[in-house]
């Protein structure tokens, strides 16, 4: 009752203020899978002497606690027309729970809350999540069904191994347990306090104006790959720092200052399936929500393709001076053609035409040919999509098989790639140019004319020639 009561007084004032608000591209089904144990001991206060290595088999209604504290962040989805359905990890009823059966997926969107190592042990059954979470799982949900993924872990417990080796695969690597950031350069040294001017791309969150200032309370920290489908997306600051652990003789920080990230995503590299890894459960709960909203909405709706989604309607080439297709008139060696292709951006709510200036397309063999920047073609008066030419171009003097391709990739933005592939065939025998159109020849032809002349003269001459001597006999 109080989630929707908060949930509907969020609905009015958004009638009132303009918001950030995405429809999803791939589906609006999302599961959120949290542990009991992690949100009882840090969330609940009755229970923040709970220690997650020790079995323990009190009824907690952790579900409400969980929809209390984080009633801003499900409200949230709701408002952006995601159907979410709440999972405890540790909740044994629901034994035929999947996020993938009988080769079909099952939600669209999985959002896992930290869990510790202890939820997840070997001996657990499937309905506690040891098939469920499986990192095999996890990637083929991803991998094979392009599904989006958002995974939290926390530096307060130790995580599940299954989540740690799916990051790991992605090229994320959290820090582990007690290794919390923090920054003593700040007023509040009990929250990590990160600005906007650490987010690193403008696909996920644009900065406008003035900096924020983002609350990100226990943070863990990772470590990234060098992989191109990596996007980076909040770092660390310069003056952020891991504080030694008393308990631990040899302590060693994951990172140091602003080579560790805070919060990173990964695109898919054969789909568009999108991964946010945040590292602290903080920046969803309500005491961050004021100056955490507009981040935490921003990552849902580029998480769960609502935004900086881009797609090609449709390529066509065609003859520069007759327009026909390479249907209607195949091509040849040295033809002149034109290359156009239609790109269209979802802004959140509608399809509008996508705008840029370093599109390019490439003619190739095994090697490109041409590469040539597309012009985008303006007073089209189209609405949807924008549409992009190379103007016209000579085919190159080699005939083969040859693919127009316009392949578009950009960090955090989904990629585009559409290729056509055409033969180019040589010149036919009476398409040749003749010998008197070309100008080298032209000193051959006159030897050889000169030859001929002087020929048929001789001849000429030998024949008509009547100034012949008798000899006369001797006896």
């Amino acid at each position: 009752m109080l989630l929707n009561n908060v949930c509907l007084l969020l609905g009015v004032i958004s009638t009132w203020f303009t918001i950030v608000r995405g429809l999803s591209l791939t589906g609006d089904r999302t599961l959120i899978i949290y542990d009991s144990k992690y949100i009882n001991r840090f969330y609940s206060n009755n229970n923040s002497n709970l220690d997650l290595d020790e079995e323990d088999d009190s009824v907690i209604d952790s579900e409400k606690i969980f929809e209390e504290k984080f009633s801003q962040f499900l409200c949230l989805l709701e408002s952006n027309d995601y159907n979410y359905k709440l999972y405890d990890i540790n909740n044994g009823e629901d034994e035929d729970l999947q996020i993938i059966k009988v080769d079909d997926s099952l939600y669209d969107n999985v959002i896992i809350f930290p869990i510790s190592k202890t939820s997840l042990k070997s001996g657990s059954t499937p309905s506690k999540g040891k098939l469920l979470l499986s990192s095999k799982n996890l990637l083929s949900f991803f991998n094979d069904y392009n599904g989006n993924l958002m995974i939290v872990t926390s530096p307060d417990i130790n995580n599940a191994e299954s989540l740690t080796y799916s990051l790991n695969q992605f090229g994320i690597y959290p820090a582990p347990k007690n290794q919390v950031v923090r920054d003593y350069f700040q007023d509040n040294n009990e929250k990590l306090l990160v600005p906007s001017s650490n987010l690193l791309n403008k696909y996920v969150y644009t900065v406008e104006g003035k900096d924020t200032i983002f609350n990100l309370g226990n943070s863990s920290i990772a470590k990234l790959d060098n992989r191109a489908q990596l996007v980076p997306i909040l770092k660390a600051s310069k003056t952020s720092f891991i504080p030694s652990n008393s308990q631990e003789k040899k302590f060693e920080p994951w990172v140091v200052g602003s080579q560790g990230y805070l919060i990173s995503g990964f695109q898919g590299v054969n789909n568009n399936a999108r991964l946010i890894w945040l590292g602290s459960s903080d920046l969803l709960c309500n005491c961050n929500n004021k100056v955490n909203q507009d981040l935490i909405e921003n990552l849902i709706n580029w998480n769960f393709n609502a935004k900086s989604v881009i797609k090609s309607l449709n390529s066509r080439h065609y003859h520069s001076d007759s327009k026909l297709s390479y249907n209607a008139l195949n091509y040849k060696v040295n033809d002149l053609i034109n290359y156009e292709i239609d790109i269209t951006e979802w802004d959140g709510s509608k399809w509008i035409p996508f705008i840029s200036n370093d599109i390019q397309f490439e003619l190739r063999q095994v090697d490109p040919y041409y590469r040539i920047n597309l012009t985008h073609k303006t007073n089209v008066g189209n609405k949807t999509f924008a549409i992009y030419t190379t103007n016209d171009f000579k085919l190159p003097n080699r005939h083969g098989m040859f693919k127009f391709i316009t392949e578009y990739e950009r960090n955090g933005l989904s990629s585009i790639k559409d290729e056509d592939i055409k033969a180019i065939r040589h010149l036919a025998n009476d398409e040749y140019p003749r010998s008197w159109e070309i100008t080298n020849d032209w000193v051959y032809l006159a030897a050889n004319a000169v030859v001929i002349v002087s020929f048929i003269a001789f001849v000429i001459l030998f024949l008509t020639n009547t100034n012949v001597t008798p000899l006369k006999k001797n006896n």
